[in-house]
């Protein structure tokens, strides 16, 4: 990830970019890391076939289990090579005596008739039609099962599971495996290619997952305030094999009046467009230990579609997600996405008309109008308070905004820019979110000290007093001269 990133600053032009010599550099030395991980084979592209120059140890394969395979591919013809890659079609370049280095997959289905080897498509010669293909030599194996029950004490909980498999590969189970709104997240920002799949999945407490025998390492977590709990397995093919997992308290926030959370969330699908239950965010929640969760409802109009999600009930608590621990609020992100900004709105009774406003948002015909003045008074008349969504983003009116009072709080705000409004005079609090389905719930939240028992209104009003910090990990304390977070020294 962080390579990838590096090559988007660089081809970007960016100041901060490293050379070209060094991401060459770094880019061999990942190379030289996965093949010590995963299976590999060198193999030669000549100008009429592919040919392997040494046999390779066969790939322990479990049949209806893809598993992965390296291989280097060498182009020994005279001429330089632009090639189509499966499964995705990408397009690669190979200059004549030079090699690359290509992930594929070996998969097995329940139907196949193979002995010690498997033919697995390569690549296509741009121009051609006919496909080139490459033997694999493999051992069919059973595969094992694993069983797995989350607890806190003798109480079954839902938390987040990795499981790294022989093979080097991160696979899912439970109920949830297939929910590409777990699995799948762009986590590359900004987005590089396409979305990837998120090492981990969620659990509501029991699972079971089919895995490759060998060595396995089962990780369980449940946010920042518990220590991830690591184990590591020695499977035979065909065992069924029960674990046992639980995550040790490592800090209560709670019980220093710090309450976890996200100010930022949308519960729909990767599509945007399609809500997901709120027993689900519940379960989700859970097993962040996320205190408190702000899903926010938004207007997007496209060209064939227009909708206003999430929609799954009226602004203000959902009572039966909500208790003394975890509380569940439906709120509002306020748009304009060519000169206003994006709002998050908090603690609102009624939708803030019109939802969103100018062409990229509400459409080609719709109005940069009214500004966002208008919409944060109706906001703060109805108690709520409003939160700069993104920074600045690609608007520039926040330190006007700033300036005339409007602003109760700030997201995923450059520290550049908050030591420049500080400087200024202005005292701002900061909160976060994750802008869920773009990130994992509770990637980034905000902590907030509460006065007495917790409550939602009381969350609100921590930070309308300065009182948070924001973190997507480190937990941060600090006292001067008996003042802390929120206080003012003169």
């Amino acid at each position: 990830i962080s390579h990838a990133a590096e090559e988007h600053r660089f081809l970007h032009r960016d100041p901060k970019a490293i050379s070209l010599e060094a991401l060459r550099k770094q880019r061999s030395a990942i190379l030289s890391q996965l093949r010590q991980q995963l299976p590999y084979i060198s193999v030669d592209w000549s100008d009429a076939a592919v040919f392997k120059p040494v046999p390779s140890e066969p790939i322990v394969v479990c049949r209806s289990m893809a598993a992965p395979v390296l291989i280097a591919l060498r182009n020994r013809s005279e001429i330089d090579l632009s090639l189509t890659l499966p499964p995705n079609g990408r397009t690669a370049h190979i200059k004549a005596g030079s090699e690359i280095t290509v992930l594929c997959e070996v998969l097995v289905d329940e139907l196949m008739q193979v002995s010690d080897g498997i033919t697995i498509p390569l690549a296509k010669v741009s121009g051609e039609d006919k496909e080139r293909r490459v033997e694999v030599p493999i051992r069919l194996a059973q595969a094992a099962v694993v069983r797995g029950t989350v607890r806190d004490g003798s109480t079954i909980i839902p938390a987040r599971v990795t499981i790294l498999c022989s093979d080097g590969v991160c696979r899912y189970g439970g109920e949830f495996a297939t929910k590409s709104t777990f699995t799948d997240k762009p986590i590359i920002y900004p987005p590089i290619g396409t979305w990837r799949k998120n090492t981990f999945f969620y659990t509501d407490g029991t699972f079971v997952i089919e895995v490759p025998p060998g060595a396995t390492q089962i990780t369980v977590e449940r946010g920042f305030e518990h220590k991830p709990q690591t184990i590591d397995l020695m499977l035979d093919a065909g065992q069924l094999k029960d674990v046992e997992l639980g995550c040790q308290e490592l800090i209560d926030m709670s019980a220093q009046g710090w309450i976890s959370g996200d100010t930022h969330v949308h519960w729909v699908t990767n599509a945007w467009n399609v809500d997901e239950p709120l027993s689900l965010l519940s379960m989700v929640q859970k097993a962040e230990d996320l205190r408190v969760a702000n899903n926010l409802t938004l207007l997007q109009r496209y060209a064939d579609q227009a909708f206003i999600k999430p929609s799954q009930a009226p602004m203000g608590p959902i009572p039966q997600y909500s208790n003394s621990r975890f509380h569940m609020q439906i709120g509002e992100e306020y748009r304009n996405e060519d000169l206003y900004g994006h709002l998050c709105f908090l603690n609102i009774d009624w939708l803030v008309q019109p939802i969103g406003t100018g062409s990229i948002i509400a459409g080609p015909d719709a109005l940069d109008y009214p500004i966002n003045r208008t919409a944060i008074d109706d906001c703060r008349q109805q108690g709520g308070i409003s939160i700069e969504a993104h920074g600045t983003g690609g608007n520039k009116d926040v330190p006007i905004y700033v300036i005339h009072g409007l602003v109760d709080s700030l997201d995923q705000l450059e520290p550049e820019m908050y030591y420049r409004l500080l400087d200024c005079g202005f005292q701002l609090p900061l909160t976060n979110g994750s802008d869920h389905p773009a990130r994992t719930l509770g990637i980034a939240r905000a902590y907030v000290q509460v006065d007495g028992p917790f409550t939602y209104d009381g969350w609100i009003e921590g930070i309308r007093r300065g009182r948070t910090f924001t973190t997507s990990g480190p937990l941060i304390f600090l006292d001067v001269n008996d003042a802390s977070i929120g206080d003012v020294i003169h």
